[in-house]
């Protein structure tokens, strides 16, 4: 197992935790590691987790408005609305990843930090032979990209097994 300050870009982390109060604590350290660091660091996360995540963002004392106006820090729910026709969603994610990685490296950011609240994911991906594809894909989509993916996802759905 790997330690947080040892994950650097060109990781992909399957994060499998049984989604409790520490969870908040890692998600922020792995914010603040990326912003410290001159990445642009994209948090995935469901659109009700937004306002939360902002005000645990002000309990750190990170000063998250700063981060935001200046575009090192994007809070969301998605990367894509809708997969381009023909891809796969794993091909697609690849393929907005590494545009979203060519943008924040003329925009001046040394890399791409996307940490995802995997709980969106459905039951259809969440079988055994869809989960290990999709991560299996993203791995190949994402080789040599500045960017590092912390997928993150909860044991009570996911077996840890299967990744």
């Amino acid at each position: 197992m790997r330690r947080l300050s040892d994950l650097r870009p060109g990781h992909h982390v399957a994060w499998v935790t049984a989604a409790d109060e520490n969870d908040d604590a890692v998600m922020l350290a792995l914010m603040r590691d990326g912003l410290e660091r001159g990445e642009k660091v994209m948090l995935l996360v469901p659109l009700s987790a937004r306002q939360q995540t902002l005000a645990r963002l002000a309990e750190t004392g990170l000063d998250a408005g700063t981060h935001l106006a200046c575009g090192q820090l994007i809070i969301t729910h998605q990367i894509l609305s809708e997969p381009p026709g023909g891809l796969s969603p794993p091909q697609a994610l690849s393929r907005a990843v590494r545009l979203e990685c060519e943008a924040v490296l003329k925009a001046g950011f040394s890399a791409l930090r996307i940490i995802s609240d995997a709980t969106w994911a459905g039951e259809e991906l969440l079988s055994t032979r869809n989960l290990s594809r999709y991560e299996a894909e993203l791995n190949r989509g994402l080789q040599g990209l500045p960017c590092l993916l912390v997928c993150k996802y909860d044991s009570r759905i996911v077996e840890p097994a299967l990744l």
